[in-house]
């Protein structure tokens, strides 16, 4: 069994890895794909009977997408405050002992949690916030994908696809500014995923 090894770039204090310790990463993450062929065109339950060009033009149909919902990710507080030693990790926040997050329905992007729960430690101490004691926001993301078959010969075809990434240009917000010492943004998000970007192209198998 090997040993593992921390330095002062890893965790804040190398005597007390404990305190390095809490929640990280999203606590749920769901991930769907999914690939649906539309029952239009020949041979399908619908239009079965189309055939020549309006055979081509309702036939081969498809629908591809991949659905992400996390859950929000655990953070952690940070200070500029010194901490009186060499430690290249940085410092976190005291905890003031109120509850660092605030209901759901109170949380907005110029004030994402509960500031007042948080201070600047003395100089020369580190802080006693803790690891992962700041829940971050949420993803909910839909990236679709519509494609056309056409049949050129049996062992070729082309394909015709628009596919939007965002497709329902959900707002996902990026993770607030967590560092205490900035008092004029800590607990502000001042950033997002990119919105919804619509690409089309043609693609040729053979």
């Amino acid at each position: 069994m090997g040993i593992r090894s921390f330095d002062n770039y890893t965790v804040m204090d190398e005597n007390n890895i404990r305190r390095s310790y809490g929640p990280q990463g999203n606590a749920h993450r769901a991930v769907i794909s999914y690939i649906y062929e539309l029952p239009f065109g020949p041979g399908k339950p619908v239009l079965g009977n189309a055939h020549g060009l309006a055979g081509q033009v309702v036939g081969g149909w498809q629908i591809d997408g991949i659905t992400s919902v996390y859950s929000g990710a655990r953070l952690s507080t940070s200070s500029d405050v010194n901490s009186g030693t060499d430690s290249r990790a940085g410092n976190e926040a005291d905890a003031t002992g109120l509850a660092p997050n605030l209901p759901r329905g109170q949380r907005t992007p110029p004030h994402w949690f509960n500031t007042a729960a948080f201070a600047d430690p003395p100089y020369t101490r580190y802080g006693n916030a803790g690891e992962g004691v700041v829940i971050g926001p949420g993803t909910v993301n839909f990236d679709i994908a519509l494609f056309k078959n056409f049949r050129t010969t049996e062992s070729s075809k082309l394909q015709f696809r628009v596919e939007s990434f965002n497709g329902f240009n959900h707002v996902n917000l990026g993770n607030p500014n967590l560092n205490v010492s900035d008092k004029l943004h800590f607990g502000v998000i001042s950033s997002a995923a990119t919105a919804r970007i619509i690409q089309v192209g043609l693609k040729f198998y053979y």
